[in-house]
């Protein structure tokens, strides 16, 4: 007869979408219910086992990829779903047309031996949770398209954070009354950009806003889905400002860096801002496919360039357009393929850590900083007990920095990098291992 046993087994779950190559994944625990094989196990040449993993693609709810983890020499594989369906592939994929607990059986055997490589097991999977998110879009006192048509379409992109990475999930594009909606999302943190398409009738004068109201990904808010779905995550695409026409040109190129190589950025999900000498942003304009952008008819002034692409840092340029210099080009923004959530990017001496590497550290440590403003700052380096082996001034940039730190001299240990602003009590941490 069966015993049953009760385990804790970990999943992963499967990050994917049509237009994102790589994958990502995100711990969840579950709890199956496994049996023992119908055979004795002392004596058979094989044993089943296998994984169930959850695919979060949002047009396919209650997708499971099956792996077969069994051990012995098999050649056949039966699966028995527990709704009615099978297959006999090896690694099969199956899609549940309800939420519920389902029996999933795995027999395997080796066709050609009779004399005992045969098992069987069964574990109970238990479907996931899904949820719904959406609201209103405002473009200026009304929502889009309510109560009457504008000839505006809206564009939503979604995005996860999945291990403190930013990962696009889909866009959603409406029109009717001006309300977004995407369904079969997991509990999970979100960021949700909202933008007007290229020929609507207001293209031209709205930002792409995120929701919480910013056109910059690294202030937007987190929208929280855990126990129900919400819908009233409304959104006010943030207004243009009407400059007067001036005799100023800005021309420049936004290329991406991945690895220390120079690509292609995003374009699609590339927003290139002007902003003023305050840094309040004024105009905005999309890339060409070749990472091509230009504004024209802009007064004398001195202003900021950056480039907002969803979940990847940007450099910030500044420059000054004047009676004798009306035209700035060559100018290069660089989007760095990091991917990290979590810039902190206030207009005071917000500094953070992009990246530190190589972690553990033998020789040299290398630190990639953002900093919205040129600062002076204090870097150390001590271990657990608060010992200082390492103190240096540094003059920040606007925009990314590398700082090379000498680290073959530490002895093996645990280390925190400290670095604070001058005449700030901002101090950012990081740690690294030698």
């Amino acid at each position: 007869m069966k015993s049953l046993q009760i385990f804790t087994i970990t999943l992963w779950l499967l990050f994917l979408s049509l237009n994102l190559p790589a994958q990502n994944h995100l711990n969840v625990t579950a709890k199956v219910t496994i049996g023992e094989s119908f055979g004795n196990i002392s004596d058979t040449s094989c044993q089943a086992m296998f994984s169930a993993i959850p695919d979060s693609l949002t047009s396919y709810p209650f997708l499971y990829h099956f792996t077969d983890l069994s051990t012995g020499n098999i050649n056949s594989w039966h699966w028995d779903f527990g709704d009615g369906f099978s297959s006999t592939e090896q690694n099969p994929s199956h899609q549940y047309n309800d939420p519920g607990i389902y029996e999933v059986c795995l027999t395997v055997k080796n066709l050609n031996d009779t004399t005992g490589c045969s098992d069987q097991l069964c574990q109970d999977v238990i479907t996931l949770d899904y949820f719904s998110l959406g609201g209103l879009v405002y473009a200026g006192e009304y929502p889009l398209n309510n109560p009457v048509m504008t000839g505006d379409t809206g564009i939503a992109s979604l995005y996860r954070i999945v291990n403190e990475q930013v990962v696009f999930v889909e866009d959603h594009y409406f029109q009717d009354y001006g309300y977004y909606w995407f369904g079969y999302l997991f509990m999970g943190d979100y960021i949700i950009k909202i933008g007007l398409t290229e020929g609507s009738t207001h293209y031209n004068n709205y930002f792409t806003t995120y929701y919480g109201n910013d056109i910059l990904w690294t202030k937007a808010d987190l929208l929280t889905i855990s126990t129900s779905s919400y819908y009233d995550a409304e959104i006010h695409l943030l207004s243009v400002q009407e400059l007067p026409i001036g005799p100023g040109v800005i021309k420049g190129y936004v290329n991406f860096e991945q690895s220390h190589e120079l690509s292609m950025p995003p374009i699609s999900q590339t927003t290139i801002i002007l902003s003023d000498v305050n840094h309040s942003p004024l105009l905005f304009t999309m890339p060409n496919p070749s990472g091509y952008f230009e504004f024209t008819g802009i007064p004398y002034g001195t202003y900021f360039l950056n480039a907002d692409a969803t979940g990847k840092p940007s450099t910030i340029v500044t420059f000054t357009l004047s009676e004798s210099s009306p035209l700035a080009e060559g100018i290069n923004l660089t989007i760095f393929g990091s991917n990290v959530y979590g810039i902190q990017e206030v207009l005071e001496k917000g500094i953070s850590f992009i990246r530190i590497y190589p972690n553990p550290v033998i020789e040299d440590l290398h630190v990639s900083a953002f900093s919205p403003v040129s600062a002076h700052v204090d870097i150390n380096v001590v271990d657990v007990t608060g010992r200082s082996y390492y103190s240096h001034d540094e003059m920040l940039e606007t925009g990314f920095n590398q700082i090379l730190i000498p680290a073959a001299s530490l002895p093996a240990g645990v280390y925190l990098l400290i670095m604070q602003p001058e005449g700030s009590a901002q101090r950012i941490t990081g740690k690294f291992i030698k």
